[in-house]
């Protein structure tokens, strides 16, 4: 391993493994009862999709990502989903909110925005092409 984990990262992910292997195992028996019951299809493993959304955002942090993969594939276990099947792919669903035609006051330049998705409007940051 080319950097060792800090004691403190050590503790984050041993808490947040035993966390979320209880959640997970709450989410797969109490959900699966109520989509039984609500017979809602859009979502056909909440367990699942838990799994991936949180997952998907731990993974963010560079550092902790290796380990974060091996969490996901305990919990994919946990849910009785295969690491590289196609359902354990994260995708985001979130929507968005597009701007239409935007000038730019500085090269009057006209483009659309997606105020959810521009990367560099997070940062607070306007860049002309």
């Amino acid at each position: 391993r080319e950097h060792a984990l800090s004691e403190d990262n050590k503790k984050i992910i041993q808490r947040l493994t035993q966390r979320l292997f209880n959640i997970t195992n709450d989410v797969k028996h109490s959900l699966k009862a109520v989509m039984d019951v609500d017979g809602d299809d859009q979502y056909q493993n909440p367990a699942l999709e838990f799994v991936k959304t949180v997952c998907y955002v731990l993974s963010l942090h560079p550092q902790l990502a290796p380990e974060f993969a091996i969490l996901k594939r305990s919990l994919l276990k946990l849910v009785d989903t295969r690491e590289f099947a196609e359902e354990a792919q994260f995708h985001d669903t979130s929507g968005s909110f597009v701007l239409p035609d935007v000038i730019c006051s500085f090269c009057n330049l006209s483009r659309d925005i997606d105020l959810l998705r521009d990367a560099n409007l997070s940062q607070h940051q306007w860049k002309c092409p």
